[in-house]
């Protein structure tokens, strides 16, 4: 919910989502305010999505951005706590 504490932890680079200048900027609207976001931090070098269990929801509340993920990136662990995309270099 826009605490940047994982990225330090996880010792990567990564953008909160939804986000603006980089801050988090909350749920998305519809799916189609999902995937353009998506779709930015993809082009700025993205290349993983993760929900955690606390957004799973999206999964029932945003299927056309799911349908997009499905299209654009592969599942490469889930559990009960996340799921882990691994984001296609170039949007089908």
């Amino acid at each position: 919910m826009g605490d940047p504490t994982i990225f330090y932890y996880a010792e990567r680079q990564g953008w909160h989502f939804l986000e603006t200048d980089a801050i988090y900027n909350g749920n998305p609207d519809d799916s189609e305010q999902a995937t353009q976001n998506l779709e930015r931090l993809r082009h700025r070098g993205a290349t993983h999505f993760v929900f955690t269990k606390n957004t799973f929801w999206w999964l029932q509340s945003y299927p056309e951005f799911v349908a997009h993920l499905t299209n654009n990136a592969k599942v490469i662990e889930a559990t009960p706590e996340f799921r882990i995309y691994r984001l296609d270099t170039a949007a089908r």
